[in-house]
């Protein structure tokens, strides 16, 4: 059986969020439904594998992205979190 979901290329709105989970030594990987009428896209933030009935599982804990807009000269500081994105 096939997943619900499948690993994407971000977007560019939410590439600078990727990298802002990444540097919360999160999965940082967007996730793109595979069904209509599932929310996406989605943010992993936690992956693992579980067997289930002999069966491997891999699940996702996963959230709706925050768009990261960049400052005009390529940053983004979250002052809550302590993260910062630099792009150059």
């Amino acid at each position: 059986m096939a997943g619900l979901y499948d690993t994407d290329i971000p977007t560019p709105e939410y590439v600078a969020t990727a990298f802002a989970a990444r540097a919360l030594h999160l999965k940082g990987e967007v996730l793109k439904a595979r069904v209509d009428g599932l929310p996406g896209p989605l943010l992993s933030l936690f992956s693992d594998k579980l067997t289930v009935s002999g069966g491997v599982v891999e699940y996702h804990i996963a959230t709706a992205p925050k768009k990261i807009e960049l400052s005009g000269d390529g940053t983004y500081y979250d002052w809550e979190t302590g993260v910062g994105v630099v792009v150059y």
